[in-house]
């Protein structure tokens, strides 16, 4: 199984959404993956079953964002923490 991050099909769909949409279409397609989805939020994840693409599966266990963000400050040299990752 692939799983991939569509966090950013959440809301307003910006480039990154964009591209995930694109890619979950494309890999959703594909008989020979096993396709699934996910979203990091705990409270919108019951949002993303009806933007997946048919082909691709959804993963709706809850999951705190904030845990699952690796602190890029010491590779940014600043104490920012990534606000968005995409699988």
């Amino acid at each position: 199984m692939w799983a991939v991050d569509a966090t950013p099909l959440l809301g307003v769909r910006t480039g990154v959404g964009m591209f995930c949409q694109g890619a979950l279409e494309a890999l959703g397609g594909r008989p020979d993956l096993d396709m699934a989805a996910f979203a990091v939020t705990w409270r919108r994840r019951h949002l993303l079953r009806p933007l997946v693409p048919a082909g691709v599966r959804v993963v709706d266990r809850p999951m705190a964002a904030r845990p699952l963000q690796p602190d890029v400050g010491p590779v940014l040299g600043s104490p920012h923490r990534m606000v968005h990752r995409s699988g």
